[in-house]
C-alpha cells in the first residue's frame, strides 16, 4: 500500500481494537479473526480505515470474518439506517469489484464506500481459518456501505449475484473463448480471399488485448456469458444476417460486468455457420490510430481512393488524420460513403472555421451517431451541453454517450452515440444543423449575416442602428430567423 503519514499509527490502533475483541472469543475463532484482520489491514487503504473509529472498524471486520467463514460464493445486501450494506466473498478472479460497483451504480448508488481485499481461506464454519500461500482457496472479500439506492435489498442482491455469475462464466471460459477465436481466424484465413485474410488479421488483433470477450456463440456451442441462462442482463446473441465476412454493431445490451457501456456484437460469417463474439473494445484498442487497424486500413484506402486525392497532398493527409480521430467502433460499422462524407465535412469545417454536423442512423432508426465539428475558439461545455440536450430532444434517445477529440485540428470534434432513438427526417437534421450553427456563432455575426441576407444593402445600417439596444438575454437565446422577424 502507498505510504501514508498516519498509516502505521492508524493500523496499530485498529490492531489493538481487534486484539481486544478477540479476547472475548473462543480461542480458535480468536486466532482466525486476528489473522483475517491482519490480512485486511495490510490491503485496505488508510483513508478508508480513517473513516471509522478503531473499535467500529474492528467490529466490522469481525462481522465480515464470520460472513466469510460461512463459506463462498456468497453475496448479501442488507438494509442499514443510512442505506445498504453489501458483502461478497467469491473465488478470486478479475472483474469482481468493478462488476459490483457497476451494478450498484446502475441501481442508483450515489455513494459507495468500503474496502476489498484478497485472502486465502481453508475450511468453513467453525473450522474456517486464514492460511498462507499455496493452501486453501484465494477469495475476494468485499464490504461496501452504499447510499442512494431506492430498490429493495433483495432486488439489488439478486442483480449483483446475476452479474457475478456472468463474470465468473466469462473468466472460467477465457481459454476456450481464446481458442475459439483463434480457430475462427484460421478458418477465415483458409478461405484465401483478401477480405477473408483481413478478417483473420482482425480477429487476431482482437486477441492482442484489444477486446474483452464476454460471450461467444457458434451454432449450439455457447461459451462465457452465452452459456448462462438468458435474461434481462444478458439476452441471447443476435442472429441478424449481415453482408461481408466481418460485421460489427453496437447492441442494445448494457454491459453487465467490468464497466459501463453498450456491448458490441461482432459477427463472423463462415461456411460452417456464423460466429458471434460479444464484448467490449479495450481502452488500448480505442486509442490506437485507426488507419493501422485491420479492416479499417482497407476502409481508409477505399475512402481516399473515392476522393481522388493524390497521396501526400495536404487534403489527403488531412482526411487521414481526421479518420484517426473518429470513434473506432463507429468506423467499423459505418459504410465507406458515410465515412467519406464525415471526413470531408470535418475537413471543410476545420478549414473554414465553421460548425458542421453529420447525423447517421441505423436502418431502423434505433441508433444514432452524430459528429459535430466546432471551431475550437467557439467550443465550451455550455455549447456541448446545449447541443446534446437539443439532440436528445429530437431523437428521444434512451441512452446517450459522448466524447470530444481536440488537439490535432483547429476544431473540436464532439462525437455522440445514442440508442433507443426515433428516425429523424431530413428537415429535422437540417434544423439541428442550423441550431448548432447558431449556437456556435457569436450573436453579432449571426445577426449581421441574417439581416444582410434579408435586407440586402440596407442590412449594415440596420445592424449599426439596433446592435447597442439588444439585451444580453435576447442575444443568448434568439435564433437568426427570429432576429430578422423582430428587426
Amino acid at each position: 500500500m502507498p505510504n501514508h503519514p498516519q498509516r502505521e499509527a492508524v493500523v496499530a490502533r485498529v490492531h489493538a481494537a481487534t486484539t481486544a475483541l478477540a479476547a472475548g472469543l473462543a480461542p480458535a475463532e480468536a486466532e482466525s479473526f486476528v489473522a483475517f484482520a491482519r490480512v485486511a489491514l495490510g490491503q485496505a487503504r488508510t483513508l478508508v480505515i480513517l473513516q471509522h473509529p478503531p473499535a467500529e472498524f474492528a467490529t466490522g471486520l469481525l462481522e465480515l470474518w464470520r460472513f466469510v467463514a460461512e463459506g463462498s460464493p456468497r453475496v448479501t445486501v442488507d438494509p442499514t439506517d443510512d442505506g445498504l450494506l453489501v458483502r461478497s466473498v467469491v473465488k478470486d478472479q478479475p472483474f469482481i469489484v468493478d462488476t459490483l460497483r457497476l451494478g450498484l451504480r446502475v441501481a442508483g448508488a450515489s455513494h459507495i464506500a468500503g474496502y476489498n481485499f484478497i485472502a486465502r481461506v481453508a475450511g468453513a464454519g467453525p473450522t474456517a481459518r486464514v492460511v498462507g500461500e499455496g493452501e486453501g482457496t484465494g477469495v475476494s472479500v468485499v464490504r461496501f456501505e452504499v447510499e442512494g439506492i431506492d430498490a429493495d435489498a433483495n432486488t439489488v442482491q439478486q442483480d449483483l449475484w446475476a452479474r457475478l455469475a456472468i463474470a465468473q462464466a466469462m473468466v472460467s471460459d477465457y481459454e476456450p473463448m481464446m481458442a475459439r477465436v483463434e480457430k475462427t481466424a484460421l478458418a477465415a484465413f483458409e478461405l484465401g480471399t483478401a477480405e477473408a485474410m483481413e478478417a483473420a488479421e482482425f480477429l487476431r488483433w482482437l486477441l492482442g488485448d484489444n477486446y474483452v470477450f464476454v460471450g461467444i456463440t457458434q451454432g449450439d456451442e455457447r461459451l462465457g456469458a452465452d452459456r448462462v441462462a438468458p435474461g434481462d442482463l444478458w439476452p441471447p446473441a443476435p442472429t441478424r444476417e449481415t453482408a461481408g465476412i466481418i460485421s460489427l454493431r453496437k447492441t442494445q445490451t448494457e454491459s453487465p460486468v467490468h464497466r459501463a457501456g453498450r456491448v458490441d456484437a461482432i459477427r463472423v460469417a463462415l461456411p460452417g455457420g456464423p460466429v458471434i463474439l460479444r464484448g467490449m473494445f479495450t481502452h488500448r484498442a480505442l486509442t490506437q490510430p485507426c488507419r493501422h487497424l485491420p479492416i479499417l486500413r482497407r476502409t481508409l484506402d477505399a475512402v481516399l481512393a473515392d476522393t481522388r486525392q493524390r497521396p501526400h497532398t495536404w487534403r489527403y493527409r488531412g482526411l487521414a488524420n481526421i479518420f484517426d480521430a473518429m470513434p473506432t467502433e463507429w468506423l467499423f460499422s459505418a459504410t465507406t460513403a458515410q465515412i467519406r462524407e464525415v471526413l470531408e465535412q470535418v475537413f471543410d469545417a476545420d478549414q473554414e472555421q465553421t460548425a458542421r454536423v453529420h447525423v447517421s442512423q441505423a436502418d431502423d432508426g434505433d441508433s444514432t451517431f452524430a459528429l459535430l465539428a466546432i471551431p475550437e475558439r467557439r467550443y465550451s461545455e455550455t455549447v456541448r451541453n446545449k447541443a446534446l440536450a437539443e439532440l436528445r430532444k429530437l431523437t428521444a434517445a434512451t441512452y446517450t454517450d459522448s466524447g470530444i477529440f481536440a488537439g490535432r485540428f483547429d476544431s473540436v470534434l464532439l462525437q455522440v452515440y445514442q440508442t433507443g432513438t426515433r428516425t429523424l427526417s431530413a428537415a429535422q437534421v437540417e434544423a439541428f444543423d442550423r441550431y448548432v450553427a447558431d449556437l456556435t456563432t457569436p450573436w453579432m455575426e449571426r445577426a449581421s449575416e441574417a439581416i444582410e441576407a434579408h435586407f440586402g444593402d440596407d442590412g449594415l445600417a440596420l445592424v449599426a442602428r439596433y446592435a447597442g439596444a439588444i439585451p444580453a438575454d435576447y442575444s443568448e437565446e434568439t435564433g437568426s430567423a427570429q432576429i430578422v422577424r423582430d428587426i
